[in-house]
């Protein structure tokens, strides 16, 4: 039993200062950025490693503190406090990162400890801009086994790590593949060898050009329903459960997980000219998202439409409408309509005047079907993703602490 509470006999509990060094990082000018990416890359931050991987930005023909290959990078102020990364080359870093290089102990199990930790870090960074200091990670405590089953932990780890960024390349090959699709099928359609000239573009001859007023009999958003006054009355925002959900954006951007904002049934009836179906589509219209476009899931309770959003429903394949909302040429088409204010937003009659290529129901199927296999597959590597980042968590736990043993 120890202040990390039970490990294995042979291993012991260490404060990291008794084997690492930390490099602060220092502020490089401006003046003294190569334009011509002559000198060193220069590391600002975790903007600079966004996915896991450094991408260089800033070159300096002046670096000041450096680090090398194999050094740990740990960022040391901002929201992103407790962020680790392995260099994969020498750096000039700012004051916003740290180098922490490991003297007789793994660099990649020691990097593992401070990965697992970067939640601690996170919460304990204060001050106006939150951060954390040499003391903090030199009194950090981790359990040390043999050198060689550090070595065991770290190749473990790693391969998991490996497994996520190949399924990440699944993925980014996937949405490629869909954005050359979008981009061939939105234009050309399935076999067609006779096309037109049309104010959306070159079309095959058989395809339509309509507006949105004649695709969507339904064109309807949050305050259709009442004057900001009766909405207020009528409509109360509840944080507990109740009996339906008021769907906004975020929702999607939590993946409908919650936490929701619920309404009572008064309101949700109040709330008829915007009730949601599971298929619907919402396409955000007020704010950075404006011409966003999403689905509403089965979440098998009653739902409505919160504000700045619209809902539209056609009896066009609603697949196909959805793709080309979310496709280059739709995005184009709402930017144009979209006011460039302080806060963008668009009307629901300018909405209506935009211009969508229409194939037949049939045709609008096939094409629509396709891009669903595509979206599927991405949908399982996605899943895959996440089960393999679950796994990894899993094993850092008991990995680091020992409650489960490595083969050496």
């Amino acid at each position: 039993m120890t202040e990390l509470g039970e490990i294995p006999e042979d291993w012991e509990v260490n404060s990291l200062k008794d084997d690492i060094e930390l490099i602060s990082g220092q502020h490089v000018c401006a003046s003294d950025y190569s334009e011509e990416k002559i000198g060193i890359g220069y590391l600002t931050g975790p903007i600079d490693f966004p996915n896991g991987k450094i991408h260089r930005t800033k070159y300096t023909d002046k670096p000041k503190a450096m680090c090398e290959k194999n050094d740990i990078l740990i960022t040391v102020k901002g929201s992103g406090a407790g962020k680790v990364i392995i260099s994969d080359d020498q750096y000039c870093i700012s004051r916003q990162l740290m180098a922490i290089r490991t003297n007789k102990w793994n660099y990649k199990y020691i990097f593992y400890f401070l990965q697992s930790m970067q939640d601690n870090y996170n919460e304990s960074a204060v001050g106006l801009i939150p951060g954390i200091t040499r003391e903090d990670i030199n009194n950090s405590l981790v359990a040390i086994p043999t050198l060689i089953e550090q070595q065991k932990i770290a190749s473990i780890l790693s391969t998991v790590d490996e497994h996520i960024e190949e399924t990440e390349s699944l993925i980014e090959k996937a949405k490629e593949l869909k954005k050359g699709l979008m981009q061939r099928l939105l234009t050309k359609g399935i076999g067609h060898t006779k096309f037109k000239k049309t104010e959306v573009g070159e079309i095959p001859v058989e395809w339509k050009v309509k507006r949105a007023g004649e695709v969507f009999y339904t064109v309807t958003d949050y305050v259709a329903n009442g004057s900001f006054a009766s909405l207020k009355e009528n409509v109360n925002y509840r944080d507990e459960e109740d009996y339906a959900i008021l769907i906004r954006l975020t929702d999607y951007n939590n993946n409908f997980q919650g936490p929701f904002i619920y309404i009572d049934k008064k309101g949700y009836n109040f709330l008829n000219k915007s009730c949601l179906e599971p298929g619907d589509i919402i396409i955000a219209n007020v704010g950075a998202y404006a011409g966003f476009p999403f689905r509403i899931p089965n979440i098998n309770k009653p739902m409505t439409l919160g504000p700045n959003a619209i809902l539209v429903r056609s009896n066009e394949n609603k697949d196909y409408i959805f793709y080309w909302l979310q496709s280059r040429f739709g995005q184009e088409s709402l930017k144009d309509i979209i006011s460039i204010t302080a806060q963008p937003k668009f009307n629901k009659t300018d909405f209506k005047t935009l211009l969508i290529p229409i194939p037949s129901y049939k045709e609008q199927q096939k094409l629509a079907l396709i891009l669903l296999l595509i979206d599927e597959k991405i949908s399982q590597y996605e899943s895959q993703k996440e089960n393999l980042k679950r796994l990894k968590n899993g094993l850092m736990q008991k990995l680091l602490t020992g409650k489960i043993r490595v083969k050496v």
